[in-house]
């Protein structure tokens, strides 16, 4: 079905149009369900009301205190000072449909945004992949996310990418917060058990710092033109 839906709609979601037609010649019927899932802060039919409903509670003060409050069924706690994650009790989503960037004060979480390391060909990307190149954050020496702080909670703007400031209502950016706080802190639960388990093989000390802010890509090639600028003076 997806190669015919495409010759006549060569596009992104293609292959879920595809499956709905399937669904629907067979008769396929299916049960709804709209609060495992989030993903847009401005989206109806989502996981979000029980996002809203940590306001004020417990598992809301661990997320502002720096322990991420996650559903039963996402993944075990992490014990230590540093980095510390409590499986919270709250009924919450289990899945972030990770295709937003999230923005809140000059804060930014987007998945295109994580460092990759080097840009090449693809060719020669597949033949650095291990070890994980500089640059990378897989890297040893690359340090973690920084991690938002409680006062983003207060934040009623972001920044946009031609560096105005747009407004953020009260819900949304306690939906932000949320998010950026529950995904960047578990990133850095996965990365610190990666670099733990990996580094040493490698020779490596892993830089647990927890230091690297994303920033938009109009942000980064100014950071790069200013560098390379700076590096013509010096030569």
């Amino acid at each position: 079905m997806v190669p015919k839906i495409y010759e006549e709609y060569p596009q992104l979601l293609a292959e879920m149009y595809a499956y709905c037609m399937a669904a629907a010649h067979l008769n396929l019927r299916h049960f709804k369900v709209d609060h495992l899932m989030v993903s847009n802060v401005q989206a109806g039919g989502e996981g979000w009301p029980w996002v809203d409903s940590l306001v004020g509670s417990k598992d809301w003060a661990l997320v502002k205190a720096g322990a991420v409050a996650l559903a039963r069924s996402t993944i075990p706690p992490l014990h230590g000072p540093a980095g510390t994650m409590t499986v919270s009790a709250a009924r919450l989503p289990t899945v972030l449909h990770y295709c937003q960037n999230y923005r809140i004060g000059d804060w930014l979480f987007a998945k295109r945004r994580v460092p990759k390391g080097p840009s090449t060909s693809a060719k020669a990307h597949a033949a650095s992949l291990w070890p994980p190149p500089q640059g990378s954050i897989l890297s040893c020496a690359h340090p973690l996310l920084a991690e938002p702080v409680p006062s983003l909670e207060a934040t009623d703007w972001y920044a946009h990418n031609d560096g105005s400031k747009k407004p953020l209502s009260k819900t949304a950016r306690r939906r932000v917060f949320w998010v950026m706080s529950v995904a960047t802190r578990g990133m850095n639960a996965a990365l610190e058990r990666f670099k733990r388990g990996v580094c040493p093989g490698l020779g490596e000390a892993p830089n647990m710092e927890r230091s690297f802010r994303m920033v938009p890509e109009h942000v980064e090639k100014a950071r790069l033109k200013a560098a390379k600028a700076k590096s013509k003076e010096l030569m």
